[in-house]
């Protein structure tokens, strides 16, 4: 059994139907349908009774619909989550030029960064008559 088969079935179940389920969760009805009875094959019984306008739970799917339909929502905000914690940039950058250098080329293309949660530390240093940075 896989996250994608349960949230399949939860999608079939809460939509009552295969067509709609594999719309709203990015994949095709045969693929669907195909989540579906790997399920039932597993479990050894029908969940679900196909009729022309869409499908009816069966006695075992209400009974597994009300073990895991929340608790698979649970899980899949979890993991979500640890993606978009993992997808951001960490670490810090150190950054030492002179003020004019760092106030008109390299603030404005830190932004972006900045906003992927990058921390930064800039450093203006003052050149000597010689160009060099006096400390």
């Amino acid at each position: 059994m896989s996250l994608l088969q349960l949230r399949t079935f939860v999608e079939v179940y809460r939509r009552r139907s295969l067509s709609e389920a594999a719309r709203a969760i990015g994949i095709t009805q045969p693929a669907a349908s195909q989540h579906i009875a790997s399920l039932e094959a597993q479990l050894g019984r029908p969940l679900f009774d196909r009729h022309s306008r869409g499908v009816r739970p069966t006695a075992i799917a209400d009974d597994l619909a009300a073990s895991i339909g929340s608790s698979l929502d649970t899980a899949e905000s979890a993991l979500a989550s640890a993606r978009a914690r993992s997808s951001r940039i960490s670490g810090t950058v150190h950054i030492a030029a002179p003020s004019d250098l760092l106030g008109e080329m390299i603030a404005p293309r830190l932004a972006p960064l900045l906003d992927a949660g990058l921390g930064h530390r800039l450093i203006m240093a003052q050149p000597n008559a010689y160009g060099r940075k006096l400390d």
